[in-house]
């Protein structure tokens, strides 16, 4: 019993680490490239939101990309208007600077990036072993390209994070056995991943195989 509770805290303290340290790294990078805006496809994204707030227009107007990040971001922006005409250095919602929208929305997308690494730990957990679960943490927490795509506003790290919550909703069906509330949250995820970034499309692939698996379908046919 000792030794399983010491495994369990050891698991904890090293998945801590990886988090914060993976959060540090993601914000290193959030002031990328101010005063200027140097990205090509994050104006897409923050002017679309900066609308839908202004102008109090929900058709963001813009569909390069789905519209849920937009309405995140959108959100985020209220907030931050709300906060700071609370503490008296806004007074209309023009009075907020551009590099303060790109920062507080970088912000929302290290933050399901640094979400999305934990998910990744229950993942490994859930299927294998802590140890899987840590392990995991670390390829995705210091991947190179996941880190690049968390401190900019692009719909690439925040449909990791959905398709990583459906998966895991998949391995929880897959393990539990099918369950009406797995299939319903499935599906509303999946939906979350696909109004993010439309070629996630894809993450339906694990929904399907867990439910014909549970029907017994044979795998050889498959």
């Amino acid at each position: 019993m000792t030794i399983k509770i010491n495994n369990r805290i050891l698991s904890i303290c090293c998945l801590f680490i990886v988090l914060v340290v993976a959060f540090v790294v993601r914000y290193k990078g959030i002031t990328f490239g101010f005063p200027l805006i140097t990205h090509p496809d994050e104006p897409f994204i923050v002017d679309a939101a900066k609308h839908i707030v202004s102008t109090k227009d929900l058709n963001p107007r813009m569909f390069l990309y789905p519209s849920l990040y937009i309405y995140m971001q959108s959100f985020v922006y209220i907030s931050v208007f709300s906060v700071g005409k609370l503490i008296g250095i806004f007074h209309r919602f023009s009075d907020i600077g551009v590099t303060t929208f790109y920062f507080w929305g970088r912000m929302l997308t290290i933050i399901l990036s640094v979400l999305t690494i934990y998910v990744v730990y229950l993942l490994g957990n859930l299927l294998f072993n802590r140890l899987v679960g840590v392990i995991s943490t670390l390829f995705i927490g210091f991947s190179l390209l996941h880190v690049i795509n968390s401190y900019i506003i692009t719909t690439d790290s925040p449909m990791a994070f959905w398709i990583s919550l459906s998966f895991f909703v998949s391995a929880l069906n897959y393990i539990n056995g099918p369950q009406l509330r797995y299939y319903i949250l499935n599906g509303a995820l999946i939906g979350c991943a696909v109004s993010t970034k439309y070629t996630a499309v894809w993450c339906f692939l694990p929904f399907i195989y867990v439910h014909l698996h549970h029907t017994s379908f044979s795998r050889i046919k498959l």
